[in-house]
C-alpha cells in the first residue's frame, strides 16, 4: 500500500474507534445518567425526601439529586421505571443504528464516501449538542441524542470497513482490526464515567467531542475516497492523490489471474480487458432472493439480539443473583474493562482466517472458495460462542460470570468480524450497501423487542432474568444449524478451481 492508503487506514482506526460503536459503552453512560437523576421524576420516593424536594427550584432538585445518591443514608434505589426509560433510551439507539443503515446503505452505493459520511459527521454533531444540553429536568433530549449517536458512529463504520480491500493478502485481518475498533470503542463511555467521577460535567464532555468531529470532515475529504473504494479505475483518493488503476495489480503467474478476477468483481475494480476475463456479476435481486442471505440474515439477527441484551440488561440480571454495592462498584467497571479488550481479540480471528484461505489458495482454489471454507470456520466458532455465553448466563453463580464477561467479548468480536465479512465476501462488493442496509435493518425491528423482553422481567417476573435467557439460550443453540446449511449451500463454490471465474448464488 502507498502512503496516502495507509494514513488512511490508521486513521480509520483511530476514527472507528472514537465513534462508531460508543454507544455498546452504556453500562458505564447509564451510571453518569443515574447519578445525575435522569428519568428519576416518575419514581416513588418515600414521604420525607418528596416534602424536601418539592420545596426545591428546579434548578436546585437535580443538585438534591445528585447529594442523595452520594449520601448512602438517604439515597433510594433505582426504581423500575426508570430503569424502564434508561432501558428504552439503550433499546431505541441500538435498533436505530439498524434499522437506518438500508437508507444510508443506498446512499453509500449510489453517492459513495463523501456525502455518507457528511451526513454521518452531522448526526454525531447534533447528538452530542443535544447531550450537551440535556439534564434531568429535560431527560427526554437523551433520545434523539443516543440515536443520532449511534447511526452516526455505525454510518462511519460502514464506510471505513471498505479500506480492508487495499491489502488482499491481510483483508480479513483488517477487516477484524476495524470491527475489534468498533467493540473497543465503547470504552470512550467508560473514560467518561471516570472524568465524571473525577468532577467533569457531563456537558463539559459533549462539548468536547463536539469539536472532534471537525477531524471526520478532515479524513473525509483528504483520506478517503469520494465514492466506493475501488469503483473506478479514475477514482480520486482523497485530495491528497489519484488513482489510475486498480490498487490489487493483476500477477503474470496464471494461477493467479483467476484468483484476482473474482477479487476484482468483489471490489468493482476496473480490469484490463488485455489481461483478464469478464465476470459474471449477479444482479442485486439474485442475491436479495439468495436463501444463504435471509439465514445469514436470521442467524445474525438472534445472535445480535442475544448482544444487545446482554449489554443492555447487564446490572439488572446481576443484581438478581446478588443484591449489593459488589454489582455497582466491582462487576459494571471490570465487564467495561473487559469490553475494551475487543480490540485485541478480534485480531485473533481475523488472523486466524486469513491464515485458513492462504492455506486453502496454496491448494488451487480460487480467492472466494478459500475465504468461504475460512469464514465457514469462522461461523462455527461464533454458534458455538454464543450457545456457551447464553447457557452461562443461566448459571446463578456470581463469581462465574467473569468468565461469562471475558466469553462475551470474544463472541462479540467473531459476531461482527463475521457478518461483516461474510457479507462482503459471499456477495458481490457491488451490492454490499444494500445488502448489509437490509441485514441491519430487519435485525433493527428485532431489536425493538428488547424492551418488552425487559418489562416483562421487571413486572411480571420480579426482576428475574432466567426465562428470557433460557429462550435466548434455546435460540443460540438453535443458530449451530446455520453452520451446516452455509456448508450445504456454498459447495459448489467451495470447490471452485482455478480456471472458473463466474460467481454462482443458489436461489
Amino acid at each position: 500500500m502507498r502512503k496516502i492508503e495507509v494514513l488512511s487506514v490508521l486513521s480509520g482506526f483511530v476514527e472507528v474507534f472514537l465513534y462508531s460503536g460508543i454507544i455498546f459503552g452504556w453500562t458505564s453512560f447509564r451510571y453518569i445518567l443515574v447519578e445525575e437523576g435522569y428519568f428519576s421524576r416518575g419514581c416513588e420516593i418515600d414521604v420525607l425526601n418528596n416534602s424536601v424536594l418539592s420545596k426545591l427550584s428546579p434548578a436546585n432538585r437535580s443538585v438534591m439529586r445528585n447529594v442523595q445518591t452520594k449520601n448512602k443514608s438517604i439515597t433510594s434505589t433505582l426504581c423500575p421505571y426508570q430503569e424502564a426509560k434508561l432501558n428504552l433510551v439503550f433499546t431505541l439507539s441500538g435498533s436505530s443504528l439498524y434499522l437506518c443503515n438500508f437508507f444510508f446503505g443506498c446512499i453509500f452505493d449510489v453517492f459513495g464516501s463523501w456525502v455518507v459520511r457528511t451526513l454521518a459527521s452531522l448526526l454525531l454533531l447534533a447528538g452530542m449538542l443535544l447531550m450537551a444540553f440535556s439534564n434531568p429536568d429535560h431527560s427526554i433530549l437523551l433520545y434523539p441524542s443516543c440515536i443520532f449517536i449511534a447511526i452516526g458512529g455505525h454510518v462511519l463504520m460502514t464506510t471505513n470497513v471498505q479500506l480492508a480491500h487495499l491489502s488482499n493478502s491481510c483483508k480479513f485481518l483488517l477487516f477484524a482490526i476495524f470491527n475489534g475498533l468498533y467493540d473497543a470503542s465503547s470504552v470512550v463511555f467508560f473514560l467518561m464515567r471516570l472524568m465524571y467521577q473525577e468532577g467533569v460535567a457531563i456537558a463539559t464532555m459533549a462539548q468536547g467531542m463536539c469539536w472532534c468531529t471537525l477531524l471526520i470532515h478532515v479524513r473525509t475529504l483528504f483520506f478517503m475516497p469520494r465514492k466506493k473504494l475501488l469503483a473506478d479505475g479514475n477514482e480520486r483518493f482523497g485530495r491528497l492523490s489519484k488513482i489510475t488503476g486498480c490498487i490489487i495489480k493483476i500477477p503474470a503467474r496464471k494461477h493467479e489471474i483467476s484468483e484476482e478476477i473474482v477479487r476484482m468483481n468483489l471490489d468493482g475494480c476496473r480490469g484490463s480487458s488485455k489481461n483478464t476475463h469478464s465476470v459474471d456479476v449477479p444482479p442485486f435481486k439474485t442475491s436479495l432472493r439468495s436463501a444463504a442471505f435471509w439465514t445469514t440474515t436470521t442467524h445474525y439477527c438472534t445472535l445480535s439480539f442475544v448482544d444487545l441484551f446482554f449489554i443492555g440488561t447487564l446490572q439488572p440480571w446481576l443484581e438478581s443473583i446478588h443484591e449489593g454495592s459488589e454489582i455497582e462498584n466491582t462487576f459494571v467497571p471490570v465487564f467495561s474493562t473487559i469490553l475494551c479488550s475487543g480490540s485485541i481479540m478480534t485480531v485473533v480471528p481475523g488472523f486466524m482466517t486469513d491464515q485458513i484461505k492462504a492455506f486453502y489458495q496454496k491448494k488451487r482454489l480460487t480467492s472466494r472458495a478459500a475465504s468461504l471454507k475460512a469464514l465457514y470456520i469462522s461461523l462455527a466458532c461464533l454458534s458455538t460462542l454464543g450457545a456457551a455465553v447464553s447457557l452461562l448466563k443461566l448459571i446463578p453463580i456470581l463469581k462465574l460470570q467473569y468468565i461469562t464477561f471475558s466469553l462475551f467479548v470474544v463472541f462479540r468480536s467473531f459476531l461482527y468480524y463475521f457478518n461483516c465479512s461474510f457479507i462482503a465476501t459471499a456477495f458481490p462488493y457491488q451490492h454490499f450497501g444494500r445488502l448489509f442496509g437490509i441485514e441491519l435493518t430487519i435485525t433493527g425491528l428485532v431489536h425493538l423487542l428488547q424492551y418488552p423482553f425487559v418489562y416483562i422481567s421487571l413486572n411480571s417476573f420480579h426482576g428475574s432474568f432466567t426465562i428470557i435467557n433460557s429462550l435466548l439460550f434455546s435460540l443460540s443453540a438453535l443458530s449451530c444449524v446455520h453452520s451446516y446449511y452455509t456448508l450445504f449451500h456454498f459447495k459448489p463454490a467451495l470447490s471452485m478451481s482455478n480456471n472458473e471465474n463466474t460467481i454462482n448464488l443458489r436461489p
